[in-house]
């Protein structure tokens, strides 16, 4: 027999959508999402899958051109007592002809949106339709969050005065928290946190240093890893733009521009396009605490980035989970503690897949203190590797290793059981009866005085088995006779 300890894989929880680019999940078990071409949010129940009819709320004259549209979602942290859902929307201004971002907070109403204020406007746009940047959260400081991209204008990353290509920090309310870097200085626009960025697609915080990462898209080259800190440049600005990415890759390239940039803490040579990212701090994955996850848009892969404890500042190794059949648009660990990532037509539940235990043992049956050969070669890891096994021999004994060798001091039927775990720490677990056979106990009695020439009588009555019956006997007198 054998057990997989969770149900395996990854399973579409909504399909038929339109490209819903973020997700939002509330304590009462339901999901918000944008859908980035319509402007609107939406919500499913995660437990039934049911998608409302009618969205939450629709903003109105949302510009979809190329990576412009409703692109970014948050729900305030209080969001029980406090009902506002944050949204990043491409904004088209038709009364005054100007297109630009803007962060907006609506108020809720059970499963209706009921009005919205405006609590942030960027600056109009020019006719690029790309690095618009749009995701948005709020971290463990309370903060709203919201990544910018640069609108196809590298001078904007190095603007002190421009909240473009940069890393904004706001309160609920849009205002600049007083601990923001800039805060208070008037060649600075104050709700930055980080500048020299070219586009960035994910954001994510950590759940035991409280720092905050980045993805980040280079240009035909270099997309990047970054881990922020506050004030803190991180290197993209004209003369990168200007430079041709080299044959050999070199991250230098890509950031060079303005005072002592920052160096990513992971990159890629060539372009992936990083989406959006969250580092693990749920119950089921003990192997994968603190790591940072993502998708791509290029390959559609599901990559886990392994950060190196106990300070999490580098990566180890980029490990690649899944391949959809889509680019992966969006990452979010939900409250139920497992992934959930999205394509432009489906919402997905990434419970990862548990390995196969298997193992032989040889010989079955033993006899009493000979030894067992177990080997769980023939264990197996759909989506992945075993990295332990794990033996209890039935007789308070264990041992780990693929092979492992056991004599028994005990007889009878004796269960022996193999777990196995696999990288992403699922386990799965198989037994098997090993007969473990008692040899006989020989005695017999004899005369005390047997006598030259007159038969003696040799009784073996007292011989038993402690497991079975005795077969046969056979005597060997000592004078080359025997019976």
């Amino acid at each position: 027999m054998y057990l997989r300890h969770r149900s395996p894989l990854i399973k579409p929880c909504k399909t038929g959508l339109n490209y819903p680019i973020a997700l939002a999940f509330s304590s009462d078990g339901r999901i918000f999402f944008a859908e980035k071409e319509t402007g609107s949010i939406r919500i499913i129940y995660r437990d039934n899958r049911t998608l409302l009819p009618t969205p939450f709320y629709t903003l109105p004259n949302t510009d979809n051109a190329g990576e412009r549209g409703l692109l970014g979602l948050a729900l305030d942290p209080a969001f029980t007592s406090s009902p506002y859902v944050y949204a990043y929307q491409t904004y088209d201004d038709i009364r005054n002809g100007t297109i630009y971002n803007r962060i907006v907070r609506i108020r809720a109403s059970g499963n209706m949106g009921v009005s919205y204020i405006v609590i942030l406007r960027l600056p109009p746009l020019s006719g690029a339709t790309n690095h618009n940047g749009g995701v948005i959260a709020f971290g463990p400081d309370g903060k709203l969050w919201a990544v910018v991209g640069e609108n196809a204008n590298p001078s904007h990353s190095q603007d002190p005065l421009s909240p473009l290509g940069k890393v904004l920090r706001m309160n609920s309310d849009g205002t600049a928290p007083t601990d923001n870097p800039f805060y208070g200085n008037p060649a600075w626009y104050n709700l930055t946190y980080t500048y020299g960025h070219r586009n960035m697609f994910g954001l994510a915080f950590h759940p035991v240093t409280g720092r905050v990462y980045i993805t980040e898209n280079g240009p035909a080259c270099n997309d990047e890893i970054n881990l922020l800190g506050a004030g803190h440049n991180y290197g993209w600005g004209p003369n990168g733009a200007a430079a041709t990415c080299p044959v050999s890759p070199d991250i230098n390239v890509t950031n060079q521009d303005g005072l002592n940039p920052v160096l990513p803490i992971w990159w890629w040579g060539t372009t992936i396009c990083p989406t959006n990212a969250v580092i693990y701090g749920g119950p089921y994955f003990p192997a994968w605490q603190g790591d940072l996850f993502m998708g791509d848009c290029n390959t559609g892969r599901f990559h886990r980035l392994h950060l190196v404890p106990p300070n999490y500042d580098s990566v180890a190794s980029d490990e690649i989970l899944w391949t959809a059949p889509a680019s992966i648009i969006e990452v979010e660990v939900g409250p139920d503690g497992v992934f959930w990532l999205t394509t432009p037509t489906t919402i997905y539940r990434y419970t990862g897949e548990p390995p196969v235990a298997s193992f032989t043992a040889t010989p079955n049956p033993v006899v009493q203190r000979g030894t067992v050969t177990f080997d769980a070669s023939s264990s197996s890891d759909p989506d992945g590797t075993i990295v332990s096994y794990a033996w209890e021999f039935g007789d308070s004994k264990g041992a780990t290793g693929v092979v492992a060798s056991h004599a028994y001091s005990i007889y009878g039927t004796i269960n022996v059981t193999l777990t196995v775990t696999d990288n992403e720490s699922f386990t799965a677990t198989t037994y098997r009866h090993i007969v473990v056979h008692a040899p006989p106990v020989a005695s017999f009695t004899l005369p005390q005085s047997p006598v030259a020439g007159i038969p003696v009588v040799f009784d073996a009555s007292a011989s038993y088995d402690p497991d079975g019956t005795i077969d046969s006997y056979a005597w060997d007198f000592g004078d080359r006779t025997n019976g």
